[in-house]
């Protein structure tokens, strides 16, 4: 549901949480220290509590939209991708970032412009992927480094490499490559 938080618990048994801020854009979600996150437009919303509708932890500039949300091996922190236009197919001109967050402030630890939409984020092995435009692409520490094209991806939605693109079983990743 693109409007709504929903909880199913263990005797299917589906309770409404609550209604995001902003109906037409991705909100993607996130545990990450044992709290519950999900981006809504420029916000972050976080839920300590189960049972409850998260409620804005970090506020971003009006003009980033939050599109995939992560966690750094390296450090620690969460990852956020944003783009400045909403695009969900990425052919739009947009100024896209990468940020790392703890979680709990009130800004980002650190941000980073990088060139194309980042859509999704998968970590194997300590290596954070990600799906990068129509790319496989690795965090690097400072930014993206890029692996491989794939070779089958284009602009469609149902193509790009978001997170749901991504699996891994052992240390061995897998993406869909296309439909």
């Amino acid at each position: 549901c693109k409007e709504r938080i929903k909880k199913w618990d263990n005797s299917n048994v589906i309770s409404d949480l609550g209604v995001f801020t902003t109906t037409n854009v991705p909100h993607p979600m996130l545990v990450y220290e044992n709290n519950f996150y999900a981006g809504d437009s420029n916000v972050l919303r976080r839920a300590i509590a189960v049972s409850t509708m998260p409620t804005a932890i970090l506020t971003l500039d009006v003009n980033q939209i939050i599109m995939a949300l992560g966690v750094d091996p390296g450090t620690g922190l969460m990852l956020i991708s944003t783009i400045s236009t909403l695009d969900t197919s990425g052919t739009l001109p947009s100024i896209n970032k990468l940020l790392w967050y703890d979680g709990v402030s009130e800004k980002v630890t650190k941000s980073v412009i990088v060139e194309d939409t980042i859509f999704g984020f998968h970590t194997v092995g300590g290596v954070t992927y990600v799906g990068y435009g129509k790319n496989l692409c690795y965090i690097n520490g400072s930014g993206i480094s890029f692996l491989r094209k794939l070779k089958n991806v284009t602009n469609v939605q149902a193509e790009l490499p978001y997170k749901h693109h991504f699996a891994s079983f052992a240390n061995t990743l897998y993406v869909l490559d296309g439909l």
